[in-house]
């Protein structure tokens, strides 16, 4: 994806911009004008370039608005071959909020919830998560609270919960996460508020030879189009993959390569 899909440390999924060196601007870009203007240069370039996102999970976030989508295109270009793949988990991160008024009782009542969402979690086939650590009945009271809003008598713990995508009921997903939720008894003054929502690939690098094959085949057939007197160059393939969210339920993976197209050398 803008795989970017941003990923572990590493990962470049967004989308890429083409540039075109070494040709007057305002000239009409096609084979005819290509072949004269690599005969009077001797060689030309076409480059797709793009920088790489540095994503701390691979789950890719819904973008709030067509604006944002577009923004986050003209400074993450994608690349013209790319994968898009289904979603094989859903993440929902939620944030727990209680604003009773005595501390002690703020927290054992946040607490309390978050021991309800533990055996939940457990009923419903889903895991509960801070940062990288999946919290259970052993560990969930050393989540860490904190304030919410600036005020002083409210606290919040933000979490996720992940769930695996079924192949043959994909939609299933979202709703039984959302039930899980609505059919929590809360403590107390504590409410659960929804954040954002997002899908992930486990090991995206798994798909890096599908993806890099299709890269191949595309500049076989570029350098096919301009002839025999042209040849091809790929670069930036050594580089992570990185994704966008492509729809609701899929990725766009995306390696940021180059595709360089120049005249053979006359022997």
């Amino acid at each position: 994806m803008c795989l970017a899909g941003k990923v572990p440390p590493g990962h470049v999924p967004i989308y890429f911009c083409v540039s075109l060196h070494s040709i007057p601007q305002g000239v009409t870009m096609n084979k005819t004008i290509l072949r004269i203007m690599a005969t009077a240069i001797l060689s030309y370039e076409l480059s797709y370039t793009g920088e790489a996102m540095d994503y701390s999970m691979p789950v890719a976030m819904p973008s709030d608005s067509m604006a944002d989508k577009q923004m986050r295109q003209q400074e993450y270009p994608i690349p013209p071959i790319t994968l898009v793949k289904d979603g094989e988990f859903v993440i929902q991160k939620i944030r727990i909020v209680n604003d009773s008024r005595n501390e002690e009782t703020r927290f054992s009542e946040m607490r309390e919830t978050l021991q309800m969402l533990v055996n939940k979690a457990k009923e419903g086939g889903f895991e509960l998560r801070f940062g990288q650590s999946i919290i259970n009945n052993e560990n969930y009271k050393d989540v860490p609270i904190t304030g919410y809003a600036n005020k002083s008598d409210v606290s919040s713990v933000k979490i996720e919960i992940k769930k695996e995508i079924n192949p043959k009921d994909k939609g299933a997903v979202v709703s039984d996460v959302e039930k899980a939720i609505a059919s929590l008894k809360l403590a107390g003054r504590s409410e659960i508020i929804r954040e954002e929502f997002g899908i992930g690939i486990l090991n995206p690098e798994k798909f890096r030879y599908e993806l890099i094959q299709a890269i191949v085949k595309d500049a076989k057939t570029v350098q096919a189009m301009m002839g025999d007197d042209y040849q091809y160059n790929i670069s930036g393939l050594d580089k992570r993959i990185r994704w966008v969210r492509y729809s609701f339920n899929q990725l766009e993976l995306i390696i940021d390569y180059g595709l360089h197209i120049s005249v053979k050398d006359k022997k």
